[in-house]
């Protein structure tokens, strides 16, 4: 299982290949700070609501493990272009965030509210093209 300590550690990143059952493919990564670094394995894992905690920091979720698959190689990049992205996204939050204080947006919203808001839109954006795909998935076996 996955376990990390202040953002050190391994975690699970990627939800790919989705079945009826609720079950996605992952990959275990060692990661620092929350930034995936290492692929170490993949699984075909679903979501143990029931031990799912709320931290301070957010959600933490737990997964059961149904198999141990050979790395998604797939999955290995997509993870790595979506840190890729969003570090450059962040970014360009920034950049603007420093040109709307200046300009015409109030100091709070711009340089505090603004980039929080921003920096999750990713993170929301991924959550419904995840909700789709599985929504597809149950339509397709189901009909």
């Amino acid at each position: 299982m996955a376990a990390s300590i202040n953002g050190i550690g391994t975690r699970f990143y990627g939800a790919g290949s989705p079945r009826r059952d609720g079950s996605t493919v992952t990959t275990k990564w060692f990661a620092v700070i929350f930034i995936p670094l290492i692929p170490l394995s993949s699984y075909r894992v679903i979501r143990n609501t029931k031990s799912d905690k709320l931290t301070f920091f957010g959600h933490s979720a737990s997964y059961v493990v149904l198999e141990k698959l050979p790395i998604n190689w797939a999955q290995v990049l997509r993870t790595y272009a979506f840190a890729f992205f969003y570090t450059i996204w962040i970014g360009f939050v920034c950049v603007g965030a420093g040109w709307a204080a200046d300009n015409w947006l109030p100091p709070l919203w711009a340089n505090i509210l603004a980039p929080f808001v921003l920096a999750i839109v990713p993170f929301i954006l991924l959550d419904v093209v995840r909700a789709m795909a599985m929504k597809r998935v149950k339509n397709q076996q189901s009909g």
